[in-house]
């Protein structure tokens, strides 16, 4: 559990996060051919209703993944905060195990649920409200969300298999789980905007790539051994396992749902302020800051199940080590990103000819700012959760709630136009995220920013060579 990532693991983790995170960024070009700005508008807003949905099974997968990994690292108890007592040479306990994984799927069901819910009613309405009869976009479009969202729910009640391929440590088998769902979603949805099928293309693609994706999550989850998979023989009841997962579950619902409002909200807000046009562009830019960060940060979530592993075992040094080669590959990945986004962005996406285009240069680098000192805040916060704690949850929404009460006000009483959801996300975030979750996880590794940098550093040049 607390060996080095493989070549192959990390190989499969860019393109996973390349298909994953940029998937929306590598259909732009025959999205933008092929649909009008008022369509590109509203498929972003496709994405942000989907996102908003996800925030349940995004809670919920943390939490599983890293008892998952607490119980193969030789864990005897589950524990709602801390850790058990770890057992490192003794063999999985399979009772305990199996009552993870029933009391995992039980929780997933009851995701799936409140997922349905969540896009069925309230994702249909806002839908429905963008596009009234008579709307450039009005034809079809509620029935291509139904579709679109159906293929997420079908997702979120399988979620448990993928949480726990996670826990095991199995990154490189994950992403390619990712790499098949987000490819076939790209490769079906581009077919079907080719022939035509606009925004129904997005929720066909979505539907069938889901399937097939959970299908060979399903495949893989009972390729383990046979005692990570039993469901016999319990040592707790569903009941009591869930009573151990969902305390740190809700605070991260909380933390993730802090980190739409903060992150994503905006275009909901930018798209009833602003209009949909406004919204294509304003969602350009933030997909490619959120292709930029994500790869950027790959390690640090490569790396999650090692970290859980090196807490439960005290392995300081493993885990300056792992956070250092985070933060470091982090901060070059995103400055090589945010460089070339700046340089060649607008010029690409001139090529295509086409009314949407990404936002002025000064908001787009007030953005990437932005994205950066989140991305580095993230990051420090992932790690605290090793602790099996959830510190941050009341900041996250109170932050968020925050930036999306400030970006209306400044967006319906200002001439500032997309300038006041910018300002909002960054001044709210200074003021205590930004710097508050970096110092504290520093705290806990017991060393300071420059002696991290170095190890960092170190661990980056060790990888390289490596290769």
């Amino acid at each position: 559990m607390t060996r080095s990532l493989r070549h192959a693991d990390i190989a499969w983790g860019y393109a996973a996060q390349a298909v994953s995170v940029g998937s929306g960024v590598l259909l732009l070009p025959i999205a933008i051919l092929t649909l009008s700005a008022e369509q590109v508008g509203l498929w972003f807003v496709f994405l942000t209703l989907v996102a908003l949905a996800q925030l349940f099974e995004l809670a919920m997968q943390p939490t599983l993944s890293r008892t998952a990994s607490y119980v193969f690292a030789g864990v005897d108890s589950l524990r709602a905060g801390g850790l058990g007592t770890v057992r490192p040479d003794a063999p999985v306990n399979g009772p305990l195990l199996a009552s993870l994984i029933a009391g995992g799927r039980a929780s997933y069901r009851g995701i799936a649920a409140l997922v349905a819910v969540c896009l069925g009613v309230g994702g249909t309405a806002y839908v429905a409200s963008l596009s009234a009869p008579g709307t450039p976009v009005a034809s079809g479009t509620v029935f291509a969300w139904v579709v679109y969202a159906t293929g997420i729910n079908v997702s979120a009640y399988f979620g448990y298999y993928s949480a726990f391929i996670l826990g095991r440590g199995e990154v490189g088998q994950n992403s390619r789980i990712t790499v098949l769902t987000r490819g076939s979603f790209v490769l079906l949805a581009a077919v079907g905007l080719a022939f035509g099928l606009q925004l129904l293309a997005l929720g066909i693609a979505s539907l069938l790539s889901c399937v097939a994706g959970r299908w060979l999550a399903n495949r893989y989850f009972r390729a383990l051994a046979p005692h990570q998979t039993a469901v016999t023989g319990a040592a707790a009841s569903t009941a009591e396992v869930m009573q151990t997962l969902w305390p740190n579950a809700w605070r991260l619902f909380v933390v993730q749902l802090g980190g739409f409002l903060i992150i994503r909200a905006n275009t909901l807000v930018v798209s009833s302020f602003l209009g949909l046009t406004a919204a294509s562009s304003y969602g350009l830019s933030l997909q490619l800051l959120l292709l930029i960060s994500g790869v950027a940060s790959l390690l640090a979530i490569l790396q999650l199940p090692r970290m859980n592993a090196a807490q439960a075992l005290g392995d300081r040094a493993l885990l300056r080590e792992a956070v250092g080669l985070s933060v470091v590959s982090s901060w070059i990945i995103f400055a090589t990103g945010a460089i070339l986004l700046l340089a060649f962005g607008q010029q690409l996406l001139a090529l295509l000819g086409r009314q949407v285009s990404l936002l002025d240069t000064p908001l787009l680098a007030a953005m990437l700012l932005i994205a950066f000192l989140e991305m580095n805040h993230s990051i420090a916060a992932q790690y605290l959760t090793t602790l099996n704690k959830v510190p941050f949850a009341g900041a996250s929404m109170v932050s968020g709630l925050a930036i999306v009460a400030l970006g209306s006000a400044l967006c319906a009483w200002t001439p500032l136009g997309m300038w006041s959801v910018v300002l909002a996300q960054g001044l709210v975030q200074l003021a205590y995220n930004n710097w508050k979750w970096p110092l504290d996880a520093l705290r806990d590794l017991e060393t300071g920013l420059g002696a991290l940098l170095r190890t960092g550093c170190r661990m980056v040049r060790r990888l390289v060579r490596t290769q």
